[in-house]
């Protein structure tokens, strides 16, 4: 949550350093959240009906991403959570790990120094270096 309000706040993506991009640093705020531990990866479903349903809410997540503009770029096993706690009645499957995400409409590249995701579930197309595109994070989904 903290890095989609600093992609907003900023409008740049979150995995950029203005340390390492020689930026000025005199207008930058440090916020910390400590907060206890909420789900399980997916892969720690109870039943293969809770698995598909919070598969299934981890991509309507990523479509609320997409709408927007805001490309994901790091779907894999351990950034889609489920929540099968009864006594939380928060979102019962969402995705973390936002530090790659970028908005798409950006005019240049994002500054990463090689392709970014994880590589086990990186989609073709970017293995061979296309542009990553909300199509190649629903590969990855699957």
């Amino acid at each position: 949550a903290e890095a989609a309000l600093l992609l907003a706040r900023n409008d740049r993506p979150c995995s950029t350093s203005p340390v390492k991009a020689g930026g000025d640093l005199s207008n930058q705020v440090h916020r910390r959240v400590i907060l206890r531990d909420y789900g399980n990866p997916i892969y720690k479903a109870s039943s293969r009906t809770s698995l598909l349903a919070a598969l299934s809410g981890c991509i309507e997540g990523h479509e609320s991403l997409h709408k927007a503009s805001v490309l994901y770029r790091d779907i894999s096993i351990n950034n889609l959570l489920i929540n099968e706690d009864t006594n939380n009645p928060s979102r019962p499957s969402f995705l973390i790990d936002l530090d790659l995400t970028i908005k798409d409409d950006r005019e240049g590249a994002s500054g990463a120094k090689r392709k970014t995701g994880t590589r086990a579930f990186m989609a073709i197309g970017v293995l061979l270096s296309e542009q990553h595109s909300f199509i190649h994070d629903l590969e990855s989904f699957f």
